[in-house]
């Protein structure tokens, strides 16, 4: 569930998520949300941790086409978290409204027979156009209100 308690102004749910499916795969927008939601394991179930309490999983509504508007969800979790942390740290900008570009680079150390390598990244950030407002739920956010 997205920490906005406002159904008009939370899109992200519906959006794709983006598929790093080979190394050399690309991912470059301006993040135009970013929310924490339970992470999930394969089958559906909320990932817990020993404590009991729910892990937690970055969503990024990302616009790759430059119109203003989120068109895929980036689940930020692991190396891809540290990566993308460092290239805003360096950047000196806030997560979102800053371009970033995403890229998955190489495959890690194999982990125990039978698991995938895991997935490494790289990450760039800068400073990006000013947010378009987000729609209001009557006027669509293009008029003033008075």
């Amino acid at each position: 569930m997205p920490n906005n308690p406002d159904p008009f102004q939370s899109g992200g749910d519906s959006l794709p998520g983006f598929k790093f499916t080979t190394v050399g795969d690309k991912l470059t927008g301006q993040i135009i949300e970013a929310r924490q939601v339970p992470d999930r394991d394969l089958d559906g179930s909320v990932r817990k941790w020993n404590d009991g309490t729910d892990r937690q999983v970055w969503v990024f509504d990302v616009d790759t086409d430059n119109d203003g508007e989120a068109d895929h969800s980036l689940w930020v979790r692991g190396n891809m978290f540290s990566a993308i942390r460092e290239a805003l740290k360096e950047a000196a900008v806030a997560t979102v409204g800053a371009v970033i570009q995403v890229e998955h680079h190489a495959l890690g150390t194999p982990p125990p027979k039978g698991f995938s390598p895991p997935k490494l990244f790289t990450a760039k950030a800068k400073a990006g156009p000013p947010l378009k407002p987000k729609a209001d739920a009557f006027t669509g956010g293009d008029e003033e209100p008075f």
